[in-house]
């Protein structure tokens, strides 16, 4: 009956010794998943951070453009409306004169 006891015994060691041995797999498992995890989620991080700068990069860009083609307009508006101006007291400025002096003359 010892002999029973003592096969029994070290077959619960056995089984005590191979759980040991999975419970310590498994935690190594668990870390290894754990930096993996950290690793892809720090990628993941640095992708969006890259591919967000790129856009605002190329978005500034683009507003930048368009202030300049804006502005450039504005300069045409303003040298056609210049011109115009000119043209017009070119056509008027005597008959603008004598339209003066005529109502100063009358009071």
């Amino acid at each position: 009956m010892s002999n029973n006891v003592d096969e029994v015994i070290d077959e619960l060691s056995k089984i005590e010794m191979a759980a040991t041995s999975i419970l310590c797999e498994s935690e190594k498992e668990k870390e290894e998943y754990e930096k993996l995890t950290c690793r892809k989620i720090k990628e993941f991080d640095e992708r969006v951070n890259k591919e967000t700068e790129e856009s605002l990069a190329n978005l500034k860009l683009k507003l930048e453009e368009e202030k300049r083609q804006e502005m450039s307009k504005m300069r045409s508006d303003i040298l056609a409306q210049t011109d115009k101006m000119e043209q017009l007291y070119e056509e008027n400025y005597l008959r603008w004169v004598d339209e003066i002096v005529g109502d100063i003359i009358k009071e």
